[in-house]
């Protein structure tokens, strides 16, 4: 079942990635995920289940948010609505700091929502709405 958690999670990761073009930063050197396969294969694409593993310590910076709730403002990450574990393996996922940055926070946890996170960093996240900068869960944490 925890494979499952940790699929889905790199599955959030990867489509946030392709989708909003979210760099990788990996020390002094970049990675472009460029594919959603959940694979690890020397394919010429780098899939993040590949980045993850060749990029231990990395940092995931968000330059845009995913969604914004009516109620609560907006999220860097997909709403979390169901059981979700995410093992960072020491990464960090932080809002970029550059001036024009919106502002958002990372993780937004719905009321049916569970998020379990476990060695990863969370930082820069600036919700202007409701607090919660780095993690906001709707009812409780």
């Amino acid at each position: 079942m925890r494979i499952l958690y940790l699929f889905t999670a790199v599955l959030l990761f990867a489509l946030m990635l392709l989708h909003f073009g979210i760099t990788l930063e990996v020390h002094a050197a970049n990675m472009t995920v460029d594919s959603t396969a959940n694979i690890i294969a020397n394919d010429g694409n780098c899939t993040l289940r590949e980045a993850i593993i060749l990029a231990s310590e990395a940092i995931y910076t968000l330059d845009r948010f995913d969604n914004i709730d009516p109620s609560f403002g907006p999220s860097g990450l997909p709403q979390i609505t169901s059981e979700i574990t995410i093992e960072g393996n020491g990464a960090t996922i932080e809002r970029s700091c550059v001036v024009i940055t919106p502002l958002f926070r990372i993780f937004s946890v719905q009321t049916d929502g569970d998020l379990t996170l476990g060695g990863l960093t969370i930082r820069n996240g600036l919700a202007n709405t409701f607090g919660g900068g780095g993690i906001f869960k709707v009812h409780r944490l």
